[in-house]
């Protein structure tokens, strides 16, 4: 009779305990199967996938193939070559308009010669060609297009005039605007007053030094045609600065105990502005300004650049326009 009892109660415990099983399956989510040794072994061996991007098994930033790897270094070596030899940059003088210099990598060259050549119309003067007007410390004023030019037979130039423009147009620079050239940190220096006082009184002797009979005309005041600016500072070589216009054109350094020195001197032209400062400026791109003036006689007139040389101080000839003429 015990027997009997004890059979019924196994079977509903039975019972209860797959009941309970069932619900358990149907609410959790079922764990991975394990894989085989064999399946394990095999899926860690296999090859990435070709010709894309993997996650970074630890930071989680996505890596690069070979091929994107090498294209993303060449183009860097591109940019870097780029940079140290940019496309070769035009420039046009302030008056006339004519060309200036031809920039190309470190290297300033002359463009024509006064009567002889002027260089390829096509380049220099082609109507509707884009060119940037520079100030008098290398920056980027406007962008003006070549309305048209015309041939001056004493110089052998196009000499061009700009859309909206009388006349010669504005007394600025100009680079054309597909040139390697951009602009770079003004090189405008401030003096202290008593700096200017002192380079008034040394001008003033320079120029009694170097002109013997009165200038025609009147030079104006000296602040007004004198470009304080810095060079940067090297062993041995001055920081800062001056280029000044007038009867004669100087170029001084501000020396030791704040005496100005003369580094480069043009000789009188009969004019008492006969020389004008145009700009400071860094056209090469070698990290040192170029310094562009104008100067004029009465009959003809003409820009040119002056570049340093680190072992004289001295400012040498450059590049001249082959400028222009009132006869």
């Amino acid at each position: 009779m015990k027997h009997l009892l004890v059979l019924p109660l196994l079977a509903s415990v039975t019972c209860l305990a797959a009941w309970d099983a069932e619900a358990s399956a149907a609410t959790e989510k079922p764990l991975p199967r394990p894989l085989h040794a064999a399946q394990a072994k095999a899926k860690s061996k296999a090859p990435p996938t070709k010709g894309r991007a993997e996650a970074h098994p630890v930071k989680g930033k996505i890596a690069l193939t070979d091929k994107e790897t090498k294209l993303a270094k060449l183009k860097d070596e591109e940019a870097l070559a780029a940079k140290k030899h940019p496309k070769p940059s035009f420039w046009l003088a302030t008056a006339p308009h004519v060309p200036l210099a031809l920039v190309d990598g470190e290297a300033i060259h002359n463009v024509g010669e006064r009567g002889k050549t002027c260089g390829p119309e096509a380049r220099w003067a082609a109507p509707m060609s884009h060119w940037k007007a520079v100030d008098a410390w290398g920056q980027v004023t406007g962008v003006f297009r070549i309305a048209g030019s015309d041939l001056y037979d004493v110089t052998q130039c196009h000499e061009v005039f700009f859309e909206g423009q009388k006349g010669e147009g504005p007394g600025v620079l100009f680079v054309s605007e597909d040139s390697g050239w951009t602009a770079g940190k003004s090189a405008m220096w401030k003096p202290a007053l008593a700096e200017k006082k002192r380079f008034e009184r040394f001008v003033t002797g320079v120029e009694q030094s170097f002109i013997d009979k009165k200038p025609q005309g009147i030079a104006g005041p000296l602040g007004r045609r004198t470009l304080f600016f810095d060079v940067p500072a090297a062993s041995g070589r001055p920081q800062h600065w001056a280029l000044s216009g007038g009867p004669i054109l100087v170029v001084a350094y501000l020396g030791e105990h704040g005496h100005w020195k003369a580094s480069t001197v043009r000789p009188p032209l009969g004019l008492a502005k006969s020389y004008k400062p145009v700009s400071v400026l860094d056209m090469n791109g070698d990290g040192v300004p170029e310094l562009v003036y104008h100067s004029d006689d009465g009959p003809s007139y003409a820009d040119a650049v002056l570049s340093l040389n680190p072992s004289t101080l001295a400012w040498d000839d450059a590049a001249a326009s082959p400028g222009g003429a009132t006869l």
